[in-house]
């Protein structure tokens, strides 16, 4: 009989302990939540979203490549608008694009793929 009883208070801390790590993991996947509710809401703001567009667009400058988008808009994520877009390399630009409207879906991402779902170009020119 002692057996038995060692081994349900075993199973009662056990299950506390699981229970407790329940409670941990909601409360991360929440405050995860959250941080991506509060950045998508800040990208609502004109001048934080175009900062962010600054900031991205020079991480990936280089001298074979610039970007230059004039101003970025839409409804963040999933729609976004972009005006006066150029491509260039060290000899100039080679692309440049009027406006841009672009639906897609973010979270594919994740999945290492880009789901576009509706592209709309005005103004596109190929310069070379």
């Amino acid at each position: 009989m002692m057996a038995i009883k060692a081994s349900k208070g075993w199973l009662k801390r056990l299950g506390s302990v699981v229970r407790a790590l329940a409670a941990g993991l909601a409360g991360l996947a929440a405050l995860v939540l959250a941080i991506v509710a509060l950045m998508i809401g800040l990208l609502q703001i004109p001048e934080l979203r175009n900062a962010g567009l600054a900031a991205a667009l020079q991480a990936v400058q280089s001298p074979d490549l610039r970007i230059r988008i004039a101003n970025i808009g839409g409804t963040w994520p999933s729609h976004l608008a972009l005006d006066k877009v150029e491509v260039a390399d060290a000899k100039g630009p080679y692309l440049t694009l009027e406006h841009l409207n672009l639906d897609w879906r973010p979270s594919a991402l994740w999945t290492g793929h880009l789901h576009v779902t509706d592209l709309e170009a005005d103004g596109l020119a190929f310069l070379r």
